[in-house]
């Protein structure tokens, strides 16, 4: 479709308007062509890479950021170009002619490259997944054995906890048992760095990664996400796995990292349990349609026009598609969290006990629910609710104004609220079951996000920094980027408490085997799985590109340094940026 649409575009009407315009017309047009197709070619080479992960209809997670330098340098482009072909086409005519055929020929061979590897990827994903997606998904759970759960919550933010168990009280006692730790610190801003850690432990931290330089990346998080369910596996745990984030380094994840262990159960969940889904499926297809055409007139074009001509990933369409498809990253995984009690079977027979492992992202972008019930809604009208409830407050008095707050804020903490909500529902169905109190769970996020409520700027301690510090722009410099969720409910816990104990992300392999698994050792490296690590100096964090077609290397690339030291998170002067650091790293 896309190059039928191109092809008529350019191929034909075009050069019909070509053909109908007089001599003179004709030649300003070809020199117009020509000086589109260098200008295009420099876009498509220089800008517009950088955005972030992109969904299959086109879509950029984030809101896309263009730089004033990307700007100004797109600017001196265009006439650079123009100048450059009038001057060929006065000089040596017959050189354009022979420069814009090798151009063709170029594009040609790397869209021919690019397409056979995208076809052979698109083939070890489909295969994945279509054996992942052979059965529904199951959760096993043990009645008469100890469970182990481990749930990541991409980007959750912890401090937003507090607010939320005061505004739904009912929440407390849906959570009860659950511990709370405020005071827990990532290893980066990003899913690349904050997932190995997490999955894996000490063994996964930057650092400890960037040591192993002869090994790729993405053998490395295989390693780590294989961390936990091989080691319940091997001692005869029931396991599951939905979706380990990156496996294989994929974005849409690859359950075959499992195959060596065939008793692990993987599952590709997340997408699985959407409302009118085989809808969804068509406007998506008619999306992708138009909006691959569109992308690439959006990815050959002057930064100065990349806003306007995504629209929000929208590319400026008068249709009006559902609201469904407009964040399709959280609502998979609202419906996913949302049926995890219609999924979740009690076993009898597994006298041991079961262990579960999953990863869900509706809480990484977030979105605008409405209110009081936080539920998807194609039309969100807040007011009168905001209007008496805007100030959040904590049990002690804390405010946190959300009502006036920007969009972003409300957006995370709506889809942090509507994340507790559904999953309350589901811990609601293990009492039911008389599951609960003999599973251990644990609640925890790669990262924090850059809102500027709880943590600190740096910038008010660092006035200048070296050129490289600004590689990705001042988001790093707060330090909500590095506060992610940690929640624990141990077996047979009770009430809701607060914990200021200091804490990374990288103990959850500690506390999912505390107790239960003797003497555990990380089945790659032999090390004991041990949260002795963080005691052993100052924490070291690393911001770095947050896209694997980046960091598919051995080592992080661009790397931005901080250090966090007496373990405390809240304490402006105990987080340094280490300015020799950035000196040193290269490209």
């Amino acid at each position: 479709h896309s190059i039928l649409f191109a092809a008529g575009t350019f191929l034909i009407w075009i050069p019909v308007y070509f053909g109908l315009s007089s001599r003179k017309t004709k030649g300003l047009l070809s020199v117009a062509a020509a000086s589109l197709a260098v200008i295009s070619a420099v876009n498509y080479s220089a800008f517009g890479g950088n955005y972030g992960d992109i969904s299959s209809i086109l879509q950029y997670d984030e809101t896309i950021r263009v730089s004033s330098a990307n700007i100004a340098i797109g600017l001196c482009i265009i006439p650079a170009a123009v100048a450059a072909v009038y001057l060929i086409t006065r000089k040596a005519p017959g050189l354009l002619l022979a420069i814009c055929i090798t151009g063709c020929v170029a594009a040609g061979a790397v869209c021919a490259a690019d397409t056979a590897q995208i076809q052979s990827r698109a083939g070890e994903i489909q295969a994945s997944s279509e054996k992942a997606e052979d059965a529904m998904p199951e959760i096993h759970l043990s009645r008469n054995g100890k469970n182990t759960v481990v749930i990541m919550l991409d980007r959750a933010i912890g401090a937003f906890v507090p607010y939320i168990m005061n505004e739904k009280p009912e929440l407390l006692e849906k959570f009860d048992g659950f511990t709370l730790y405020p005071n827990t610190v990532s290893y980066g801003p990003y899913t690349n760095v904050g997932t190995p850690t997490l999955f894996g432990g000490y063994d996964y931290t930057p650092d400890r990664l960037n040591e192993r330089a002869d090994e790729p990346l993405p053998v490395k998080q295989n390693e780590a996400l294989r961390v936990m369910p091989v080691i319940f596996d091997e001692a005869g745990y029931d396991v599951t796995v939905f979706d380990p984030p990156y496996a294989n380094y994929n974005s849409s994840s690859d359950v075959s990292i499992y195959d060596d262990h065939p008793d692990i159960h993987g599952y590709i969940a997340l997408g699985r349990f959407n409302d009118n889904q085989d809808e969804r499926e068509k406007v998506k297809n008619e999306l992708r349609e138009r909006n691959f055409f569109c992308y690439a007139l959006f990815r050959v074009s002057s930064p100065v026009f990349h806003k306007v001509l995504y629209n929000n990933g929208e590319y400026n369409s008068k249709s009006t598609y559902s609201y469904v498809i407009n964040n399709s990253v959280f609502l998979d995984g609202y419906w996913l969290l949302k049926n995890l009690p219609a999924i979740t079977e009690v076993k009898d027979e597994c006298k041991k006990g079961c262990f579960f492992m999953m990863v869900d992202y509706m809480t990484h972008g977030g979105e605008l629910l409405q209110e009081p019930d936080y539920v998807p809604s194609t039309s969100v009208d807040n007011r009168k609710y905001e209007k008496t409830h805007g100030i959040r407050t904590t049990a002690d008095g804390k405010t946190l104004d959300i009502g006036s707050s920007g969009t972003l804020i409300q957006m995370h903490y709506h889809a942090n609220m509507a994340a507790f909500l559904l999953l309350g529902d589901w811990l609601d169905k293990l009492r039911e079951n008389g599951v609960y109190d003999n599973t251990r769970i644990i609640l925890v996020a790669d990262h924090g996000y850059f809102l500027g409520l709880f943590g600190f700027d740096l910038r008010e301690k660092y006035s200048e920094l070296p050129p490289k510090a600004k590689y990705y722009g001042d988001f790093w410099m707060d330090t909500m980027c590095y506060m992610p969720l940690l929640m624990v409910k141990d077996f047979g816990a009770k009430g809701f408490t607060e914990d200021y104990s200091f804490m990374t992300n990288a103990d959850t392999p500690t506390l999912a085997t505390k107790d239960i698994i003797e003497n555990p050792v990380n089945p790659a490296t032999g090390n004991p799985i041990s949260s002795d690590p963080k005691l052993e100096g100052d924490i070291r964090i690393v911001v770095t590109s947050p896209y694997t077609e980046v960091n598919r290397g051995t080592v992080y690339k661009n790397q931005v340094r901080l250090r966090l030291s007496n373990q405390d998170i809240y304490n402006i002067d105990n987080w340094t940026i280490e300015k020799a650091t950035l000196r040193e790293t290269g490209d």
